[in-house]
């Protein structure tokens, strides 16, 4: 029967294509006028379901971050939108973002649209609603089966319950920003605490909940509609395939008649009347052995929706109707034969290009299904569009596996060769004396403070593996371009190149590799990428490492690494601090303290995160918040905004803290720093004495006993030009100036290794402690020198005047040779490039 409210309109707004797609079909086949929104990652993202003969019209922003849900570019189209309307639209999400974001601003716009709610006399809101906490009292309110169930807050530490039980089920409170590999089966404490800090790196600061694992004999879907007066539900899918990749998701299933739950039939009524909710829903349930348990609900079509459409039933014309005030008949909610399967070929498909199925199973499943979900003879282009996409990938992931395939094979002829002509790794592998030689792993991003502590360990007899940490992976044709002085040395007996993407994966898999069962290794971070990465595994380091720590616990020196928390810790202290405020960008904005004064000085909060070009002075409003604007339309940051004090000289302390007890080895006097992202570190530095390096160092000391460290740190301070000292943070790992403490005679690194393997207190020789000698970062002054900072002349006039190098030594020349050879083959393409 053709709709009588074929003139109205539903404006469909989705991030999930599929499910739009569904929706845009039913409603248009019935009548209605369909428009359609996406919210999308990538551009172009919605272009199959957009491609729908039923779509009139189409908007589509693109939007990556749905952590707070709050796409602007939505929201601008969509009372755009309504101004254009001569009367109200329906409007229908089809996933959790769009649900989410259009119940948190249904205030603006309930005038203009017609929508789902939550009745009036209902205490929660839809977005409430979705908290899996309160669906799960609810359910157990209407007498639902629901596993036994923990909350867990991403904060550092994370504090795990102690009763327990594994295996456990873990997944997010919401759905909103989530996905559905977030959640996850964990048989053990490690595996939970592993996901669970997966889950804290992706977004921290919220609840995560942790269920009794059950053992699912088949899982069923549900979708209907609540209206005011009544819930309808036509019958129930019950899963035959259920996707690996998004864990959870409908690949296939069965339309089953409602008396398949009949004994919990009311009691889900129950409860869905319980929410208030008038709308689209889709339902989970798990049947184990003779119970039916409550898995959860989403307040929006799901992704099996159009199965009950294919079976007869319209549930989006229903809804439209309802809003629109139109009589909905009984025949218009059954259906009429049921056992009819059908198959998601998105879904299944996505199985292939991930690898859990076979592209002959997939062929196997649509070939024996009733009916497939993205197929419509009526509407025939998004499928044949489809059909191309996955016809092209498929294809583009059979070249990429021969390449793949071809690469392995070619690897293990190729590098021997590479080796020999590149001249590392120089592999040692055999240990003489196991017990007297101590292997150390050095690693980070920085080749120059790699090659200083491995010369600082090597020449005290340790064996030193090293590890460069890149932006992005290393291919073995770019090794022949890229610049690795640090392999050259003598004292790297294994060098390895690893990108630090993802949030470390690859370094920690790479440091688990290199882990030794019988041996514990002594691992040096040389930056603050890779103090994170070693303090965020501490728990799995630990066992075949020896490793910087405060309180022995993972995520200990991350939390300390705030430029904040250090400061507050140190005005406890009664040490000088500057005067500051912290801005917090988020989803491109900010606010800025009114009680700020000009000049100012910004830096990030954290190091790690960005880079020191970030770090500059701001001398009025105005550039405060053209240099804000600059970082909010890149990324979220909180910048530390700090009172402008004019610097007679940047000071630098290094040591050792032994479980708090900090022991100063020296100090110096940056008399020139870097420019760009090298900013405030040293090209070349003045020693300083004995006497001048503990009087500064006994200022800040205190700040150890607060902070119970282990390991080598750098403490950054100013002078300023009336004579101040302030203190400015502390570095949780051997700075990139360390080695100069070493050259005058107090090896820090080996002190560290002493004290981690035989508890061997540091024994400081003051009388190294002098002042006057100075260095040089022959780094520092190449890239000043290539980004047009100082001549040339100027460079080799620095260099020339040195007492002591970090790059340059008579012992280990190599490394030296090839920095020179390396940084003028890349002036020479400088130069070749400007010039044309």
């Amino acid at each position: 029967m053709e709709n009588s409210y074929k003139n109205k309109t539903v404006l469909v707004i989705s991030r999930y294509w599929p499910t739009g797609l569904s929706v845009i079909r039913s409603l248009g086949s019935a009548g209605y006028n369909v428009d359609f929104f996406a919210s999308s990652a990538e551009k172009g993202g919605a272009s199959i379901a957009a491609s729908s003969k039923y779509v009139r019209q189409y908007k589509e922003s693109v939007w990556r971050n749905v952590k707070k849900s709050d796409d602007p570019f939505i929201m601008n189209n969509l009372l755009e939108y309504a101004r254009e309307q001569t009367e109200k639209a329906v409007l229908l999400p089809t996933d959790d973002y769009v649900a989410y974001f259009i119940d948190k601003h249904k205030e603006e716009l309930g005038p203009y649209f017609l929508m789902s709610y939550v009745r009036s006399d209902e205490p929660y809101s839809i977005s409430e609603l979705m908290s899996k906490a309160l669906q799960i009292k609810m359910a157990e309110e209407a007498g639902l089966n629901v596993p036994e169930t923990r909350s867990v807050y991403l904060e550092n530490p994370i504090l795990i319950p102690e009763d327990i039980g594994f295996p456990c089920f873990c997944k997010p409170y919401e759905s909103v920003s989530g996905y559905k590999g977030e959640m996850a089966k964990c048989n053990n404490r490690e595996e939970l605490k592993k996901h669970l800090q997966f889950l804290k790196d992706r977004i921290s600061g919220r609840d995560v909940l942790i269920q009794e694992y059950l053992d699912i004999d088949y899982e069923i879907d549900m979708s209907g509609v609540c209206l005011r007066d009544k819930i309808i539900i036509p019958g129930v899918i019950k899963k035959s395939h259920i996707a690996i990749h998004e864990r959870g998701v409908t690949l296939g299933g069965t339309i089953l008649p409602i008396s398949a739950i009949e004994s919990v039939k009311e009691n889900v009524i129950t409860m869905l009347k319980s929410t208030g909710f008038v709308g689209m829903f889709d339902l989970e349930l798990y049947v184990v052995g003779e119970k039916i348990y409550f898995g959860e609900i989403n307040f929006r079509s799901g992704g099996p929706y159009f199965s009950y459409f294919l079976n007869g039933v319209n549930l989006a014309d229903i809804f439209a109707k309802h809003l629109y005030g139109e009589e909905i008949t009984k025949e218009e909610t059954e259906i009429k034969e049921f056992g009819k399967t059908f198959i998601n070929e998105y879904v299944a498909w996505k199985e292939c290009l991930n690898g859990y199925l076979s592209f002959s199973q997939v062929k196997e499943l649509l070939s024996s299904a009733d009916y497939k979900l993205l197929e419509s003879r009526a509407d025939t282009v998004p499928t044949e569009k489809f059909n191309d996409e996955i016809k092209k990938k498929i294809t583009d992931q059979r070249i990429k596996k021969i390449k793949r395939n071809t690469f392995k094979t070619v690897k293990k002829i190729a590098i021997p060769v590479l080796e020999f002509i590149k001249g590392y790794p120089q592999r040692n592998p055999f240990r003489k004396n196991k017990k007297e030689v101590t292997f150390a792993v050095v690693f980070g991003r920085n080749y120059s403070s790699n090659l200083c502590i491995s010369r600082s360990l090597g020449i005290a007899g340790h064996e030193v593996e090293m590890i460069r940490l890149t932006s992005k992976r290393i291919r073995y044709k770019d090794l022949f371009r890229q610049s690795f002085p640090e392999a050259h040395s003598i004292y790297t007996k294994a060098f390895y190149t690893c990108s630090q993407a993802n949030n470390g994966t690859r370094v920690f898999e790479l440091l688990m590799e290199l882990a030794d069962t019988e041996h514990k290794k002594c691992l040096f971070p040389t930056d603050d990428v890779s103090a994170y990465i070693a303090d965020q595994h501490y728990d799995e380091l630990k066992e075949y490492y020896y490793l910087p720590d405060i309180d022995k616990q993972a995520g200990k020196i991350i939390k300390f690494m705030d430029k904040a928390l250090q400061k507050d810790i140190a005005i406890e202290c009664e040490v000088n601090v500057p005067e500051g405020y912290m801005i917090r960008i988020a989803n491109g904005s900010y606010e800025i303290p009114q009680q700020l004064t000009y000049p100012c000085f910004i830096k990030p909060n954290v190091s790690r995160r960005t880079s020191k070009k970030r770090m500059r002075v701001c001398n009025t409003q105005m550039e405060l918040k053209e240099e804000l604007d600059s970082i909010a339309a890149e990324t979220e940051l909180d910048i530390l905004v700090e009172e402008y004090i004019p610097i007679k000289n940047e000071i630098s302390i290094l040591g050792i803290s032994c479980s708090g007890e900090a022991f100063c080895a020296g100090g110096f006097v940056a008399e020139m720093t870097g420019n760009s992202a090298r900013r405030g570190v040293s090209a070349k530095g003045r020693m300083l004495s004995y006497e001048d390096s503990i009087m500064i160092f006994d200022m800040v000391k205190p700040l150890f006993n607060k902070i119970n460290y282990t390991g080598l740190f750098d403490i950054d301070l100013i002078e300023s030009e009336n004579g101040d000292i302030y203190f400015i943070e502390i570095n949780f790992r051997y700075g990139a100036s360390g080695y100069a403490i070493t050259q005058c005679g107090n090896n820090l690194p080996e002190m560290m290794l002493s004290y981690m393997r035989d508890g061997e207190l540091p024994k400081i020789d003051e009388s190294k402690i002098k002042g006057d000698k100075t260095f040089v970062s022959e780094k520092i002054l190449v890239e000043e020198y290539e980004e047009g900072y100082i001549d040339k002349k100027t460079m080799l006039n620095i260099i020339n005047k040195a007492d002591i190098f970090f790059i340059k030594n008579d012992l280990d020349p190599q490394p030296f040779k090839y920095i020179n050879w390396a940084k003028k083959k890349r002036l020479k393409k400088t130069v070749n490039k400007k010039s044309i």
